[in-house]
């Protein structure tokens, strides 16, 4: 049943259900228009529908001004494949993806990875906007660390992001180390694919996991804030190196040691570097995973597990706004 929507979502309504959303509101907003000018137009999407009610506004105001904004890539998005098109639909995905890269002012993207993609298209001006983090969400008074060494990963945890050489990693310090098996608590918050849940378990790591469902955004930053190491785990997907969650900029923002594994040559890898935030570790990296957590223990241990972060702050949404508004200016 999942499959077959899943196949109808892909090969029928493209480029996305939103579809059906474009005409009317073409209609609408060139009504509006006539009657409440503005300087410029922004689309975000996906839905990408979104970018054809632009295209459909620019085609009747084409002295005004188009961003279309990709918070996510189209095509090279890392679940396409799982759409199972065929042929036909996903040509016309490709078609309709480039038409809007080249009919609009500019394309802001989210990533060094997307830039480069997108710029093979010959857009007539492109700009990367990161995701970032809201400042009054992440300031809280008063959070006291975890007591035990806890590793959390907050969000959806899937069978693409199992990092099976962490667990192995883990388990092999536990049984060499009875005081980091009495230490160690393996926090995950969120949606945890089962895959994940049984090799934890066959790895006798089950009695060190906390199993949390889901949380307010609140409650999850308080988690982040909360916890001795957060975990950014990627996809194990071709569009990796680009890939770059929303949440990671919580996590920069949270100002605790983040522990990525991933693409070591990618965009996450990149933005660690520039901020000291934390490490990355290719997916099957397993000594340098095993001396990054036995670091990272050992600071713990010792009372003094802090990071230095630097430049955090240009990814908060109010710097982010600036770099829009120089955008606008610009057309």
């Amino acid at each position: 049943k999942d499959k077959l929507s899943i196949w109808i979502r892909g090969n029928f309504l493209i480029p996305d259900p939103r579809r059906f959303w474009i005409k009317p509101s073409v209609r609408f907003l060139c009504d509006y228009l006539l009657k409440n000018p503005v300087d410029a137009i922004i689309t975000t999407g996906p839905p990408h529908s979104m970018h054809f009610i632009g295209l459909g506004l620019k085609k009747s105001n084409p002295n005004l001004p188009w961003i279309a904004d990709f918070r996510d890539p189209w095509t090279n998005l890392d679940f396409y494949e799982e759409l199972n098109l065929s042929y036909i639909s996903d040509k016309i995905h490709h078609q309709m993806e480039k038409k809007i890269i080249q009919k609009a002012d500019c394309i802001v993207v989210v990533s060094n990875g997307m830039h480069e993609d997108y710029k093979l298209l010959n857009p007539k001006k492109i700009e990367i906007i990161t995701n970032g983090y809201d400042e009054s969400d992440v300031q809280i008074d008063h959070v006291k660390l975890d007591e035990k060494f806890s590793l959390s990963h907050i969000g959806t945890l899937n069978t693409t992001r199992n990092p099976p050489i962490l667990w192995k990693v883990l388990s092999e310090i536990c049984i060499e180390n009875p005081q980091f098996k009495a230490d160690l608590q393996i926090q995950l918050i969120g949606k945890v694919d089962f895959s994940v849940l049984e090799e934890i378990n066959l790895l006798n790591l089950n009695n060190n996991l906390l199993k949390v469902g889901y949380l307010s955004h609140q409650e999850a930053i308080i988690s982040q804030q909360s916890s001795q190491v957060l975990l950014l785990l990627i996809n194990q997907s071709v569009n990796a190196k680009g890939f770059v969650t929303g949440k990671f900029y919580e996590y920069l923002a949270a100002k605790r040691p983040i522990l990525a594994i991933g693409p070591t040559d990618g965009d996450v890898a990149t933005i660690l570097n520039e901020t000291t935030a934390g490490k990355i570790i290719g997916f099957t990296d397993y000594e340098t995973t095993k001396k990054v957590i036995l670091d990272f223990y050992s600071q713990y241990k010792s009372g003094k597990f802090n990071v230095d972060t630097k430049s955090v702050d240009r990814y908060s949404r109010k710097s982010l706004t600036a770099e829009l508004s120089k955008i606008l200016n610009s057309l």
